[in-house]
């Protein structure tokens, strides 16, 4: 094999006129290094009894998967089925809850994270039916939300505090940080109460994940936008409740970290943010606003293709795995040190990590190429040491090193993002663009269309077909 990237392998075998043919992939990545709990890299976990039999479903081999991409973070969701069997008894005159989830596959998923170094954070989902104020409710017009009688309060607070506690205290070797519900912005959704409501679940939440383990942080609620519903939030006092703002989605948005940061220091709340679920492989505008977590979405391959979920069933690596890998090597633990737009059309991530200055370059070549071609690049640059190259990375985890002349290099910027590691100090000195084309073939792999695209049949083309535009209008940024 060449080197890092993810490759195609296909078996084939004959026997007679008999053939068998069988296709997999090779991941080569970066030798990850022990995870870190500062990283802010981390995976939105998924149950690998989701997609593989019981006894296939190996808790180890996803917890390995995890670490071999270089996470240090796992997001475990608690759903209403994650608790398995709901025992109500009483003790002290009090309802006693508990779940069988101890000797279950939760338990196991959370062990086997920590065996391999992973940081877990919790999150509870939603509201096990038999401690549903809507028990027996079985609507679910709301995708992958749930049924009605997992979105809502539960009956009676005394049993879910029981059952919080009990939860807490009963995975507190493994899990230190507890997310509250999901996405309770999204009308219909994951939660399907009021407002009021749901400070009342945070409320008694909080406390009795605390009252469980006293080491235990709290975040909420998992919000998609949402800033108005998060300030009504706020002005009903959920800020006393919680230790960690969680929001999703930031990463494609820029100037929206800035905006929660303006609602906390409205309701004089100093406290982090934590992006619960992002789309983004390596989320630079994220990671520059010092977002202290980021966990991609999502592990094993469920559905959600737009998405760009990280492994296969059988945890061999899609293309995304690569891409979150070569993010968690070449950045990793390294805090944010600036952003520019030294390369027009793009942006300039730098990060400071120890001695070293990286730089991450961010953007959409194809929109340069399209109208002049793929600019050159030239930066100034001091190395870490004369016996270490300055090395550039592309996302495929493809590095080579920069030859300097008097300090200073030059790279064509024609893919998306590009890393630059191994200096003391570096900076972009200038850029200059390509002539103009006259004319440009451009071939894509299959993918969606915004509004007004069609892919039509044409013999003859690549894959005989062709994209078409029939609208007078922009297309979308998708």
């Amino acid at each position: 094999l060449p080197g890092r990237g993810l490759y195609p392998l296909t078996l084939t075998a004959t026997c007679g006129e008999l053939t068998a043919e069988a296709s997999s992939s090779i991941a080569i990545v970066f030798t990850p290094p022990p995870p870190d709990p500062a990283s802010p890299w981390g995976i939105f976990f998924s149950p690998p009894a989701w997609v593989k039999t019981e006894t296939d479903a190996d808790p180890a081999a996803a917890a390995q998967s995890h670490r071999l991409l270089g996470a240090a973070w796992s997001r475990l969701n608690f759903w209403a089925g994650s608790f398995g069997k709901i025992s109500i008894g009483e003790r002290d005159g009090k309802p006693y809850v508990t779940g069988d989830y101890a000797n279950g596959k939760w338990k196991q998923y959370a062990k086997a994270l920590r065996a391999e170094g992973i940081s877990i954070m919790g999150e509870i989902a939603q509201c096990p039916s038999a401690l549903s104020s809507k028990e027996g409710d079985r609507l679910s017009d709301h995708g992958d939300a749930g049924e009605m009688q997992n979105r809502v309060k539960p009956r009676d607070y005394a049993e879910w505090d029981s059952l919080m506690e009990n939860l807490a205290r009963d995975f507190s070797e493994e899990i230190q940080y507890w997310e509250i519900w999901n996405e309770v912005n999204l009308v219909g959704g994951y939660w399907a109460g009021t407002q009021e409501e749901l400070l009342e679940l945070v409320q008694h939440t909080s406390a009795a994940l605390k009252r469980g383990n006293p080491n235990a942080k709290v975040l909420g609620c998992g919000f998609v936008g949402g800033l108005d519903y998060a300030d009504r939030m706020f002005e009903l006092g959920m800020g006393k409740h919680i230790d960690i703002l969680s929001v999703h989605y930031t990463d494609e948005s820029p100037g929206i970290v800035e905006r929660w940061r303006e609602l906390l220091d409205k309701h004089g709340l100093n406290i982090p943010i934590w992006n619960s679920e992002e789309r983004s492989e390596a989320p630079l505008y994220n990671l520059s606003s010092e977002i202290q977590r980021n966990f991609k979405f999502m592990h094993i391959h469920t559905g959600y293709e737009a998405f760009r979920l990280l492994v296969n069933a059988d945890y061999t690596a899609r293309p995304p795995a690569i891409w979150y890998s070569v993010g968690a090597h070449c950045i990793g633990v390294a805090k944010p040190a600036g952003v520019s737009d030294a390369i027009p059309g793009c942006k300039t991530y730098a990060f400071q990590r120890g001695d070293e200055q990286i730089l991450a370059i961010s953007g959409h070549p194809l929109k340069s190429l399209l109208a002049t071609g793929a600019p050159t690049v030239a930066i100034a640059a001091e190395p870490l040491s004369p016996a270490s190259p300055i090395t550039l990375t592309d996302r495929f985890g493809r590095s080579r090193a920069l030859a300097l002349s008097e300090g200073e290099a030059a790279f064509v910027f024609d893919t998306s993002p590009l890393y630059i590691n191994g200096a003391r100090s570096i900076r972009v000195v200038q850029v200059q663009q390509a002539p103009e084309a006259e004319g440009l073939v451009a071939e894509a792999e299959e993918g969606s269309c915004s509004g007004g695209w069609g892919r039509n049949s044409k013999p003859g083309f690549s894959g005989d077909r062709v994209l078409e535009l029939w609208s007078d209008k922009d297309p979308g940024p998708e």
